[in-house]
Formats: structure tokens, sequence, C-alpha cells
């Protein structure tokens, strides 16, 4: 016999009484010689149990039960002591007798991968006790619906028997060999082929052993160490064998995209994989895909907003094809997309790097929801990758950032890991201290008799400015918003200053920006005003002082943003901070508009609740199946919740998944879930081309479902919703019963019954004096291409750009974008809406360093001609900012409509939304209504500690910052500071 099972029943046999009830949780009843109950016996009959458990001695029940009894067991027993298994924590065995119907019904339910359409028996009951359920291979394991708090009832007694099974994989995983090096020498002749250099630099890591340890030791690791463990990696995945992931932080300036820029060199080139690199910012994917572009490397291509459609169809067929092999996206296109073959077509996915990953785990104004979701859908597409029928293999996910907690208050490093999922990771930890940079910090009062603190703040960048102008030193200066930054440019204005100062922020034209940026990065203006958009992946090596206006965020904003300085490391950095007592207000603003309050997170879980209520119980047809636990939810539903004068439609749909998401993980913590939200929303209204009498025959089918938007082409808007509601509801998904009806598929029965074109709608705004800028520059974009046709002349894209640049008085930048934009449309008017004998446009020869050059031939006016004709239409369609498109008969005008909007937005004549459907809506998957029923009755006991959590790590921050900026620290005492900081050990002031 155990020794456990001896102590248990020692235990109850000294405790044992008529008033104490002895609950096992982890231990099976059947183990001291008793019999298992059934599960439904006792939820049929709770008095029943309760009486006949009064008959037994001793009175010991399942944990199973307990829940069940919960309430009837506190009332009735004096003393309740629960017997844990130390060796359990979130599953344990079930141990209680229930019917192979209901644990199958369970087993389905909580299963993400089992189909809707899943009949599933009447499982309510059960819901209330277990928040998890699944099959293992010694019978069936759950999780228990039940607060832990609610153990601290001072008539329970909690024991704990067993032995304790310490996780050792956690801590001995992040550990590697430093000094073995897998070497590959085609990867050193990629280095030297497209950066030039024939050796790999050395960075400075800490020694993880050490750290355990409590010791900080310092060592070199080459970056060809850390190349080849991701290469190997992939090769394991190849080779069916096990594979590790890779975590690795390095500071500004390490070549961090080199490290796994060449890897997906390699492995594009040896095995045909894809890498897609998950970005957050468009202008971080733009420069990263630009820079290897100017290296010679044209098979790396980003998918994003800025990105016309015309040239996103190019991009995906290049991608599919084999030509393009590093893809950047947003987390948002990632999982936007209905299956990872829209994306890359019969090819694998080699690696999957999140670049910039402290996102991962960051909270507050710049937060994004989608983040905190991505490592659910990766770990999917994983999975689905390693099951392929043909081929299949798992891939590898590597992360990168320049910080990340290690350990600690605020361990950013462990929540990573969880939340990407990331298998057994090969860790490397970058030395935090940037010994180019000095920090300076000093305290600064508001003059006397005057009481305008923004004014004396001014007054004092104003002088720092006029210091770095003398002393001729790139200057980046941080404000807090985009509001402030235009005041203080202004305020250069009147201080003679204007010729020197660019700005750049979130809100300013994508060619502005560019402009902005290059005249900084030339040095033709010394002084950048900027938020914290001008951050991540920003490449200018010669910034000599980095100053702050006030705090943009937390530490890691700081510790990021002081790190674009002396990026050379043969200049000297100096991160310069004038102190104000009243600086703080700014952050504390930004937290406050950006953070969500308890009694939000509870209205949120009423209305989910509400609207569930009202949809399970109204549909009838689907009660016994999943389907009666699927919601889409508008998220104008929650609108009201967050409403303010300060908050935009796009921040409410923010709002609304991170409220959701803040509740959904706080359950998962405390092992339970009352539901699932997928992030990317649903569109329930789309727009559809329908003749009168069709639309008349819908609505008598569909009460209301389609009204009409455009009589001209007999455009309207159609609940689509509704019609998979009536009648494809049991048979298929919401998004694919849109997918077949999009594609005209036989397969749907309504696109047979119905005759409609799809349609769409698009959102224009005219810029100022549109017109005279489109007749500029398309009389200079018809100007080079009839220089070549004049002069049979082959011409770069940088000789058409300067051409257009000259003769339409434009920046280059603005050129460039223009020249890509509009040999992207050529070549789908070529092929798409040009049918002439003769109709060749132009030819493009490949040189050998990869570009390629262009020679137009006469032809090439009909183009010229098609732009003019869809201007024009565009001008008279459009009507308070709405065109509607419709595909009449197999034609392809939206395409095409959209492929002359891309060109016009890339003049600068207009900017454009197109609209597939309207009424945003996220998925919902309703687990069990206990807990949201408990928050909704006992609204104030609710406590959410990811929301705590979140508010502590700013109080923390603030703190952390508070005591930097106050104590007039030397530059070395603060470099100290940071690095405990980011090491997890805080002063022991702030402890």
């Amino acid at each position: 016999m155990p020794n456990y099972i001896t102590d248990i029943k020692r235990t109850i046999e000294e405790k044992n009484d008529n008033n104490t009830l002895f609950v096992l949780k982890g231990f099976s009843v059947e183990e001291l010689g008793l019999s298992r109950v059934s599960l439904a016996d006792t939820i049929a009959d709770n008095i029943s149990r309760v009486m006949s458990l009064a008959m037994e001695n001793p009175k010991v029940i399942s944990f199973d039960e307990f829940v069940c009894l919960y309430e009837i067991a506190v009332r009735q027993y004096k003393h309740i002591i629960v017997i844990t298994n130390k060796a359990m924590h979130i599953e344990y065995p079930i141990d209680v007798l229930i019917d192979d119907e209901i644990a199958k019904s369970l087993v389905a339910h909580f299963d993400d991968e089992s189909a809707v359409d899943t009949e599933i028996a009447d499982i309510d009951d059960y819901l209330y006790i277990y928040s998890n359920f699944c099959k293992s291979n010694d019978g069936y394991v759950c999780s228990y619906n039940f607060e832990e708090y609610d153990l601290k009832n001072e008539k329970i007694e909690v024991v704990s028997f067993g032995k304790y099974v310490e996780q050792q994989v956690e801590l001995s995983s992040r550990h590697t060999s430093y000094d073995e090096i897998i070497s590959y020498p085609r990867v050193n002749e990629l280095l030297e082929e497209y950066w030039g250099y024939t050796n790999f630099r050395s960075i400075k890591n800490y020694d993880l052993d050490a750290l355990d340890k409590g010791e900080k030791k310092v060592i070199d690791v080459s970056q060809e160490k850390i190349i080849g463990d991701m290469i190997s990696q992939v090769e394991n995945c190849v080779n069916h064998k096990n594979a590790r992931d890779i975590f690795v932080t390095a500071p500004t300036g390490a070549g961090k995209s080199l490290m796994f820029q060449l890897p997906a060199m390699y492995l594009a080139e040896k095995y045909n994989l894809v890498t897609i690199v998950i970005t957050p910012l468009i202008g971080l994917m733009n420069d990263q895909v630009q820079a290897l572009n100017d290296r010679g490397y044209m098979r790396a291509r980003t998918i994003n907003s800025d990105i016309s459609p015309i040239i996103k169809e190019e991009i995906l067929e290049e991608v599919k094809s084999g030509e393009v092999s590093i893809l950047y996206l947003s987390p948002e296109s990632l999982m936007g997309r209905s299956g990872i073959e829209s994306l890359i077509g019969t090819r694998k996915i080699g690696m999957i790097i999140v670049d910039e990953a402290h996102i991962v785990t960051t909270w507050g104004k710049q937060f994004r929801p989608d983040y905190w979701y991505l490592g659910d859908h990766v770990s999917k597409l994983r999975t689905a990758q390693g099951k392929a029928e043909e081929d299949p293999m798992s891939f590898v996910i590597a992360t990168f950032t320049a910080t990340a907690i290690y350990g600690g208050h605020e361990d950013m490093y462990k929540e990573t890991l969880n939340s990407l999922h990331m298998i057994d990771p090969i860790t490397y930890l970058g030395y935090l201290r940037r010994e180019n940079i000095s920090i300076e910090i000093n305290e600064i009062e508001a003059k006397h008799n005057r009481t305008e603190y923004e004014l004396d703040k001014f007054d004092a960048m104003v002088k720092m400015i006029r210091n770095s102008l003398m002393r001729n030193q790139k200057t980046l200066i941080y404000f807090p918003t985009v509001a402030l930054i235009e005041r203080f440019n202004t305020y250069c204005y009147k201080e003679n200053l204007s010729e020197y100062v660019a700005k750049y922020h979130g809100q300013m034209l994508a060619d502005d920006k560019n402009a902005n940026f290059q005249a900084f990065l030339s040095g033709e203006k010394l002084i950048m005003l900027a938020t914290k958009a001008f951050g991540m992946g920003i490449d200018i090596p010669d910034i000599a002082v980095v100053s702050h206006y006030a705090p943009t965020g937390n530490v890691c904003d700081y510790m990021q943003e002081i790190g674009r300085a002396a990026r050379d490391q043969d200049i000297d950095g100096h991160a310069i901070y004038e102190h104000m007592s009243n600086d703080f207000q700014h952050i504390n603003r930004l937290h406050g508009l950006s953070r969500l309050y308890k009694g939000q997170l509870v209205e949120v879980m009423k209305k989910i609740l509400e609207l569930y209520e009202d949809y399970r119980y109204s549909d009838k047809k689907n009660y016994h199946t999943k389907k009666r636990n699927e919601m889409l939810i508008d998220t104008e539903s929650f609108s009201y919740i967050f409403e303010s004068p300060m908050v935009n439609d796009e921040e409410i749909v923010n709002k609304v998944k991170t409220a959701m998401l803040l509740i959904q993980k706080d359950y998962e913590n405390r092992g339970m879930t009352p539901f699932r939200m997928r992030p990317v929303p649903i569109f329930a209204y789309g727009f559809l081309g329908i003749e009168p009498e069709v639309r008349e025959k819908l609505n008598t089918r569909y009460p209301s479902c389609a009204v009409l938007k455009n009589e001209k082409l007999n455009v309207c808007e159609v609940n689509l919703k509704k019609i998979w509601q009536a009648d494809y509801e049991d048979k298929m998904s919401y998004p694919k019963f849109k997918y077949l009806l999009y594609t005209g598929s036989d397969e749907l029965a309504f696109n047979s019954q119905y005759k409609f074109s799809t349609a769409m709608s698009v959102d224009i705004s005219f810029e100022p004096h549109y017109r005279e800028v489109y007749s500029k520059i398309l009389d200079a974009v018809k100007g080079a291409i009839n220089y070549s046709v004049r002069n049979n002349k082959f011409m770069s894209e940088d000789e058409l750009a300067k051409y257009i640049s000259e003769d339409a008085g434009i920046s280059i930048y603005r050129a460039e974008n223009i020249v890509r934009v509009t040999l992207a449309a050529i070549t789908t008017y070529s092929k798409s809406f040009s049918w002439g004998m003769n109709s060749r446009l132009y030819d493009a020869r490949p040189l050998k360093n990869d570009r390629v050059i262009y020679k137009f031939n006469p032809a090439s006016r009909d183009f010229i001609y098609w732009i003019e004709k869809g201007f024009r239409t565009i001008e008279e369609e459009t009507v308070e900012r709405q065109m509607y498109v419709t595909n009449e008969s197999n034609s392809n005008k939206t395409k095409e409509i959209l492929t002359v909007l891309g060109i016009l937005e890339a003049f600068g004549v207009l900017r454009f939304k197109s609209l597939g459907g309207t009424n945003s809506q996220i998925y919902i998957y309703v687990n069990e209504t206990k807990n949201m029923r408990i928050v909704r009755d006992k609204p104030e006991a609710y406590r959410n500690k990811l929301l705590e959590a979140v508010g502590k790590r700013h109080e923390i921050s603030v703190k952390m910052l508070t005591f930097l900026f106050q104590n007039r620290f030397r530059s070395e005492e603060i470099w100290d500071h940071l690095e405990n900081y980011f090491l997890g050990i805080l002063p022991e002031e702030l402890k």
C-alpha cells in the first residue's frame, strides 16, 4: 500500500466524527475501499445523496460530487477536510460514474476541433461541475469549474499528500552549449553575398546557468551559433524529429534581423520552405523588406494595409509559386486568413518568426489583443501542418526582441513562452547595458512667476535643441502624444527652428512620414520630434541624442527608446531627460485612456450571458448540437459599456476584444473557461447585386433581409447571417457559407435559387485639390512612359522615379511608391483587362543583381486611357463618399476598380477602404454559464487577477521611472538599476 494511502487513512481515522465530511481530490475513493457513485443520481437528487451520506461512517466523497453539493455541504457539516494530491494541479482523473453518452458529449463540447454539428446530450448540469473534460489513456480527466477561493471557507481545511513531481523541463530546456556551433558553409556564402561580411559578430549574452544561481556572468555568443540552432531545429522538423523553439533577446543594433533572415534564405533555397515574419508595425515591415531588396535579395515581400489590392494578389501568387519565401505579416493578416493555403499554397512553413515579441505581453495604450491570440492560432497551424496528408512536418517558432524582463515580478520571458505555446525553447538572453550610451537626467524647476508648465517645458526643450544644433548632433525627441508634438512643432516655428526640425507620428500620411524619415536619416534635418510610432526596427546608426519630453510608457518603452541612440558603436550616445514634477501626468493619462475597469468586465459578462440566453432558448433546431453554444455577436452591442468622447469606433472594437481577453485568460489561469472568442471579426451583412423581382422573392423567403443601397446598380445590403441561420446553420459553419456564396459554388443551393452578382461598397475620400494632383501626376507618369517609348530605352525603377519626381515636383520617396504601384497595375491590366493582338505593354529584362529594367511599347497608351476612364467612373459614381461596384456575368469589375483606386491612392488623389460587408461581429463559443451567473448576481465579489496585475504593473513601472528620474543617479547607477530590473530584481526601495 502506498505511503500516501496510509497517511490518508490515518487522517480520516484521527479527524472522523459525525459532523465531518472528507473530500478526495486527485485520489480515488476506490483506493480507500469505497465504491464510485453515479454523478447523474447525485445531480438528479442532491437531497437523497446527502441523506444517504449521513448514514455512512466515515463520510467520504469525490471532489466531483463536492462541487455539485457544495452549497448544501457547507450548510450541513461543521468541518470539511479536502484531501488533495500534490502531484496534480489542473487536470484530475474522473472519480465518479458517468454515462458514456454524457462523457462523449463533454469531450466534444470542450474540443475545439470537433465539428460544430456534433450531437451532444443535455450536459448543462455537468458544466456546473467541469470546466474541461477530455479523454486520456486511462479514461477521462477533467478540470473543475470551482473557485479555489471557495475553499477558504472557515469550515474547510485543505491537506495534501502524495509525492510532488518537480517540473525540471522548463529550467533545463532554456540552456544550450554556448560553444557548440553547427556551421553551414552556404550560410557563410549568403552572409558575404548579401551583407558583404566574411565573419559573424559576437553578441554579449547572460549565462543562464549563472543567473539561476543568482550570479551575473556575461559570455560572448556568435550570431552563427544562433543561426545554426535555428536551421538545425527546422531540419529536425523536416526529418520528423523533435524540434525546439528559439527565444532571443538582443540589444538594438545587434543584428536581430540578420539572425532570422539568413536561416530563412537558406531554408528556402534548400527545402523550398516559407518563413513568415510577424511584425507589429507597417513601417518596420516595409523597412526590413526594402533593406533586403537593397542588398539584392528580392524574395522577401510584405502584405499590410498600405499595400494596394493589386500588389497583394501579385505577392500571394509569388509566394505560392516559390518566387517569394520570406513573408512579413501583421498578426491580424495571419489570423484573418481562412487557411494557410490562401497565403502559401501547397508550400510548407519552416519558421514563424515573432519579431518585437515583447508586444505579446505588453499592456497599455499600444496593446493589441490579437498578439495574445497569436499563440493559439500558430499552435493550430503547427498541428495542422504536422498532420497534413501530404508531406506532414512541424515548424519552428522563434521570437526576437530587444527587451524582455526575465524572472521576478513581471516575468515577460515566461509569459511569452506560455502565450506562444513555445516548445522546449533554446534561449539566448542578450546583455542589456549599452556601454556607449550615457544617461543624463536633470531635474528642472518651473520659472518663477510662471504657472504654465508646458511653456517652461518647451523652453527647456528648445535650449537642448540649440545645444544639439551647435554640436551638429542628430537628436530624437520622444513625446507621449501627437497633440504635444504638434504644439511643440508650432513653438519651434516661432523660435525659428523649423528648418532643422522634422516630425513623425501615426496620424501623418505615409508619404509625409517617409519624407521626414529620409530627411532625418540623411541629416537634412537634425532634429526629429516623434511618438513611439518612430521606434521598433528604425535603423539610423548615427543618432547622438535621444531625449524625452515626458515618459511615453513603461520601463520597457524607455529602454527601447534610449536604445535608438548610437547604434554605430564608434559614436557616443546620450539619453537626456529634463525632468519636471508634472511629467507623469502624461503617462497616467495614457494609462487612464487605455485601461479597463472591473465594472466594465462585469457588464461585458452580463451582456454575453443575456445574449446567450436569448439565443440559446430561441434556437430549437440546434438544441442538441454544439451549435447551441455558438454565437456571432455585434461589437456594437457592447459599445455603451465603453463609449467616451475620447474613444472612436475602432478603439471600441479593440476594447471589447481586450475585455473579453482579460475575462477569458483570467478564468483560464484558474482552470476555467466560460467562453472562447475568435479575435478576427466576421461580417454579418454583405453586398450583392440583385434585380428587383429577385429581391422581392428573397425578402419573401427571408423577411427584410435585403435592403436597396444603390438603385442604378441594384446593389443591396443583405443580411447573410439571417439566411445562414434560416437554412444552412445545421449544414455548415458561417464562414464556409460565405465562402461558397461568394465563389458561386454549386454546393450551395442558394446560388441556384436566386440570381445575384457579388458586389462591394467602397468608402472614398478625395484629397483637397485632387483634380490638379491627378493631372500633374498622371502627366508625369505618361511622360516617363513616353520617354521610354520614343527612345526605345530600358529604364530602371530608380530612373522612372527620378523622372516622375522631377516632372511632377514631388519627393523621390513618393515617386518610388508611384512607380511600384504603377508597374504592378500594368501587369494586372495586361493579364486581366487587355485583349488586343498587339497589346504587349512593356518588355522586362532582369539583371544579374536581381534588378529589373523596363522598356515600354506604344500599346502602353491603352493603359493610360484605362486609368483615365477608371478615374472618371470613380468620380461620377461616388456619392457621399460611397461607391458601389458589382461583378456582372463573370466580369471582374471589382478587381478593375480596386486596381484603379490603388493607382489613384498612390498618386495622392484619394484614400479608400473597401467593404465586403458591414456590422462587425465576433465569434464566441460559450462553455458554461455558471461563473457568468455568479458575477451577474454578485458583481461586487468579482475579482480579475489579470486586470489587477495590469494595474500593478503600471504602478510598479511608474514607481521605477520615478525612482530613476528623481534620485540624481549617475549614468552608471542608472544602468545598474535598469539591468537589475530586466533581470527581475527591483530596488529595495520599491519592494
